[in-house]
């Protein structure tokens, strides 16, 4: 998957999103030291909102390079199982 910059190149998509999830997962090891060392709730709400939102961007990951390896990036959107009320 690409996304096309300002300047017309295409952006990888998987690479930015690694980043992301790393970045999250750093700052919400931060926080959460910070809030270890000093004991401030402000630090506690913030280790927790990053570290859901670490959460779910790595696990789309791991499910995205599960499914890959299931079914070799060959998902067939007719069968029953993409299907809407299993018709």
């Amino acid at each position: 998957m690409t996304e096309k910059s300002m300047s017309g190149r295409a952006i990888p998509m998987a690479p930015v999103f690694i980043g992301i999830s790393l970045l999250l997962v750093a700052v919400t090891i931060c926080f959460s030291l910070a809030f270890t060392f000093t004991n401030a709730a402000a630090f506690l709400t913030l280790a927790i909102t990053f570290g859901t939102t670490a959460y779910h961007f790595c696990m789309r990951l791991i499910i995205g390079v599960i499914v890959n390896a299931v079914m070799g990036n060959k998902a067939d959107y007719r069968r029953a199982w993409f299907r809407v009320g299993g018709a």
